[in-house]
């Protein structure tokens, strides 16, 4: 019964509310990045800018550490240097996107 009148109010909302159709992004974006909020029934704010980690970006990150061994970039070895490089090449982004 719940999901009815759930979905009853959702369809009265968006009918005087057509505008609100337009963040249907928002929607898939967090049952996609961010399916963890739903699954453990959560609702995450924080006004102070400390952001939650999109499960797309955990992936990403997973593969590239999958991808090699890095090392302390302050050292001076095959390992060392594979991070030094990511450190330059996110340094050169960074410094472009201010551009």
């Amino acid at each position: 019964m719940t999901d009815l009148v759930s979905t009853g109010a959702e369809a009265s909302f968006q009918r005087e509310h057509p505008g609100y159709a337009a963040t249907a992004v928002l929607d898939d974006l967090r049952a996609t990045d961010f399916a963890r909020l739903d699954r453990d029934g959560h609702v995450y704010l924080d006004y102070t800018g400390g952001g939650m980690f999109a499960s797309s970006q955990l992936a990403q990150h997973i593969e590239l550490l999958e991808s090699g061994v890095f090392g302390n970039p302050h050292s001076i070895n095959p390992t060392s240097a594979a991070s030094s490089e990511l450190v330059l090449v996110s340094c050169a982004v960074n410094s472009l996107e201010k551009s």
